[in-house]
């Protein structure tokens, strides 16, 4: 796993006590750690260096790169943009990859970042590890071919799994690519300071007002379904997270309208904690699954 240098635990730690002061004293708004940056704009040939935590040592190198050479005897050139990892630190994998290249997921905002996205690292130190968000070959005598899921992407997010002392820290980074693939640029980051909580893409501070939105959701299990009900047309991008009594993240749904219901026949039974985060604050409840 990642070994961190004196420094940056120990900066890690101070956050966490700084989170926990502020969180007894009814805010939690020290639990995310939110970098906004002027806006960079990287071109072919060179990198970003991102630091997702801000401490000693940086965490991710995302690269605009041009290369060319001969595929089955047709030579190409190419341009895309990559991302590659220092240590155990990880970013979150679409489900399918093409050429030597597995793809970077291109999350959504509000999308939840949390173990039950898939993560891989990408070692700097191989060179054909690197994760694709973007790209495009031209084959001499074939034509052109866009490749990656990011191409003229705007605003779109990576998600991050920063390894701390064994432990992972999720985050996420907001992007634009152009849709030739020859720039991107990057606009702020961000990453969740407790280990294994979920951060949503695009979230920056965990609200003061987190349990201000529980008597406006009603929430119950009925014939092996979560039943979320939401009583105020108000609250906005519900994202659902279901954990249970260890602490891991055993399901994530998206509201869709105002009464939802969600197949958790899959889950053991027991109880389970149940969040429910919106643009304007968080529901919580403790349910039981009897499965």
């Amino acid at each position: 796993m990642k070994k961190l240098d004196a420094n940056k635990k120990s900066r890690m730690m101070r956050y966490a006590a700084v989170a926990g002061a502020i969180g007894a004293a009814g805010s939690a708004n020290a639990q995310i750690l939110y970098t906004d940056i002027t806006d960079q704009t990287v071109t072919p040939g060179n990198s970003y260096l991102l630091n997702l935590d801000n401490a000693t040592g940086d965490d991710y190198v995302i690269t605009c790169s041009s290369r060319s050479g001969s595929l089955g005897g047709f030579p190409y050139t190419g341009v895309g943009v990559v991302i590659n990892t220092f240590g155990s630190n990880g970013v979150a994998s679409a489900s399918s990859s093409q050429g030597i290249f597995p793809l970077a997921a291109k999350l959504n905002a509000n999308d939840a970042i949390n173990n039950t996205l898939g993560f891989a690292q990408a070692p700097t130190s191989v060179s054909s590890s690197a994760m694709m968000l973007g790209a495009v070959a031209n084959v001499t005598g074939l034509g052109t071919f866009p490749l990656g899921d990011w191409l003229g992407a705007s605003n779109k997010y990576l998600g991050l799994a920063l390894d701390v002392s064994g432990s992972l820290h999720y985050g996420w980074a907001r992007l634009d690519v152009n849709i030739n693939g020859n720039s991107f640029t990057i606009k702020d980051y961000a990453v969740h300071q407790t280990a294994g909580s979920t951060i949503l893409a695009g979230q920056q501070t965990v609200g003061v007002e987190e349990l201000n939105v529980r008597d406006k959701v009603d929430m119950n299990i009925n014939n092996k379904n979560l039943k979320i009900n939401v009583l105020d047309p108000s609250l906005t991008n519900g994202v659902v997270t279901v954990t249970d009594i260890s602490g891991k993240v055993v399901a994530t749904f998206h509201l869709n309208g105002s009464n939802n219901s969600f197949d958790v026949s899959q889950l053991a039974s027991g109880i389970y904690a149940i969040n429910v985060v919106f643009d304007q604050g968080v529901a919580k409840e403790k349910l039981f699954i009897n499965n």
